[in-house]
């Protein structure tokens, strides 16, 4: 065998090694990605699921309308590929309420106030709610909706 045919031999050992090898992690990848949808499929699913629970409850009058909100906001926002622009405009009145008692101090923190303090934003709350918790049945309507789907606020 000639010099040429030698390296030619080697040449194409050496590229059916390399596509081999390239084969080989574009299944990795391909494996990768499609562990990577599955995992935040499940995901949707459970947020979906814990929304509605959640949204069930808030039509049952089973937990406040502020609690609800501020349950329900996080969880919209912890589902993938979301934007926040786009869930307050499709949830106006959850996010009103959120964003009107979002900032009240919680556990320790309120424990901490006196008890004027506390009052006083109990009072806040409560007018807040007496205002905006009404407005968030149309919201919870749409949660609670056996066709609502946490894929619907994908992009």
């Amino acid at each position: 065998m000639s010099l040429q045919g030698s390296l030619l031999l080697a040449a194409l050992i050496v590229i059916a090694a390399l596509s081999a090898y390239a084969i080989k992690l574009w299944r990795q990848v391909a494996e990768q990605q499609r562990q990577r949808d599955a995992k935040i499929s499940e995901r949707q699913l459970l947020l979906q699921d814990q929304i509605q629970q959640i949204a069930k409850a808030a039509e049952a009058e089973q937990c406040q309308a502020a609690e609800a909100a501020l349950r329900l906001v996080n969880l919209l926002r912890a589902i993938p590929g979301t934007e926040q622009a786009q869930l307050a405009a499709q949830f106006p009145h959850l996010h009103a309420l959120y964003d009107a008692i979002s900032d009240q101090p919680i556990l320790e923190a309120r424990k901490a106030l006196d008890k004027k303090e506390r009052r006083r934003l109990d009072r806040e709350l409560e007018l807040q709610q007496s205002k905006l918790g009404p407005a968030i049945a149309a919201d919870l309507a749409i949660l609670t909706d056996a066709s609502w789907s946490a894929k619907s606020l994908q992009q």
